[in-house]
């Protein structure tokens, strides 16, 4: 069929037909003009073949005027086949009036064939003679399957390594943290340690200096002119053995007693100590308790974190405000929080905040110990203690703590 229609080109150009035309001229226009474009087209025909592209070409009327084997097989044709069923099968009924009507010059798609469950790409275009008239429309069609699940299997691969490389960012994360508490725990422990050499240096001196100020105080009068001198004196030493008392307690490393207690009931008792002094400075105390199980720990030490850390939370709200604490059990541990309304805390002054001596509070009105012998209890402990605040939006101090019980101890049973 298509080589009928090279021929019936062929005679047209030169203004013959198959009735009018000589067996001389006949063989002259096949020498010369068709059997080079036959020639041509054999050979298109094989490399196509040899790469598995299917081709099919139609003419005005969309009658086949050639078809591969290879189209045949991607589409699922047999041997003897009507052109308006290739045209059904191949899925070819919309693209191929558009292209005889000049509404498309060239079609390009990628379609899953119902017949042949076949991912192929479709290439269309017009057939044009000299004049530039359509005399027929050819297509392409390429096995796109394998290529398709390549690309599908791509995308998987490429999600595995998106979440490993998220899992793989977290752990460096985490690795990151943990070399911060690391340092910072050496740190601390250096800095206790040479706390602890100069307190206990410094601590005798100052008990006798305070002892002799009081027992001369009580041999002098108020109206004495000495009075308020020895006053100021015992006061001040006063406040260097308070600080030596607290450098002593950040150095200490022996082992404290332990017990199972109720977190919930030991919060409590530790607010008796803070409730009194933020009533005075118009603080609220709103406290959200979840049911917990007992821990082993120091009660005194937790006791002591929570006074420290309500404390603070007083002094930055000036003008008031609330304070709120939280209980809640998270996995294996016991999360505690102390949210306050106050100021808040720039990140230079979290990144510092747990160093020993740094304060923020105006000079005398704190040793910049507190929050370093909260995070040293903690530590110990074996939980954790980190700082959530940011400047005019309160600080909220979270405090985990491992969820360890006491084995109960056994009673021997004398026997009957």
């Amino acid at each position: 069929m298509f080589a009928k229609a090279i021929v019936d080109s062929g005679l047209k150009k030169h203004g013959f037909t198959s009735d009018n035309i000589t067996p001389f001229q006949m063989k002259k226009i096949i020498n010369e003009e068709i059997l080079p474009k036959l020639v041509k087209f054999m050979k298109g025909v094989e490399t196509l073949e040899a790469l598995g592209v299917g081709q099919i070409i139609f003419d005005v009327k969309k009658n086949i005027l050639f078809i591969n084997a290879s189209f045949k097989r991607l589409v699922g044709l047999s041997e003897a086949v009507e052109s308006k069923d290739v045209i059904a099968k191949a899925e070819l009924e919309d693209i191929i009036d558009s292209i005889l009507k000049g509404e498309k010059e060239n079609i390009v798609k990628e379609t899953e064939l119902k017949t042949s469950k076949l991912r192929l790409n479709i290439i269309g275009g017009p057939v044009k003679n000299a004049q530039k008239e359509i005399t027929g429309v050819v297509f392409f069609f390429q096995d796109n399957t394998m290529r398709a699940a390549l690309d599908m299997e791509m995308d998987h691969v490429y999600e595995k390594l998106e979440e490993k490389n998220a899992k793989l960012n977290e752990a460096i994360s985490k690795l990151e943290s943990t070399g911060k508490q690391l340092r910072q725990s050496e740190k601390m422990a250096a800095v206790g340690q040479l706390a602890g050499g100069v307190a206990h240096e410094i601590n005798n001196p100052l008990t006798i200096i305070l002892g002799y100020s009081q027992a001369i105080l009580k041999k002098v009068q108020e109206d004495d002119p000495m009075y308020k001198p020895l006053k100021s004196i015992e006061n001040a030493t006063g406040r260097c053995k308070k600080i030596v008392s607290d450098l002593l307690a950040f150095s200490r490393t022996e082992k404290l007693e332990k017990e199972n207690i109720d977190i919930n009931e030991a919060i409590d008792q530790a607010l008796t100590l803070v409730q009194a002094w933020s009533k005075v400075k118009n603080v609220e105390v709103s406290k959200k308790y979840s049911q917990v199980p007992q821990i082993l720990t120091n009660k005194n030490q937790i006791q002591q974190v929570i006074v420290n850390l309500c404390n603070n939370a007083v002094d930055a709200m000036p003008s008031g405000g609330i304070i709120t604490i939280t209980t809640k059990q998270l996995d294996e541990c016991i999360e505690i929080s102390v949210a306050d309304t106050g100021k808040g805390m720039s990140e230079d002054v979290k990144h510092h905040i747990f160093e020993p001596f740094f304060t923020t509070k105006d000079v005398g009105k704190g040793t910049g110990l507190g929050l370093s012998l909260c995070h040293g209890i903690i530590t110990r402990n074996g939980g954790t203690i980190q700082i959530i605040s940011e400047m005019d939006k309160g600080t909220n101090i979270v405090v985990k703590l491992p969820i360890t019980q006491a084995e109960p101890q056994k009673t021997e049973q004398s026997n009957p």
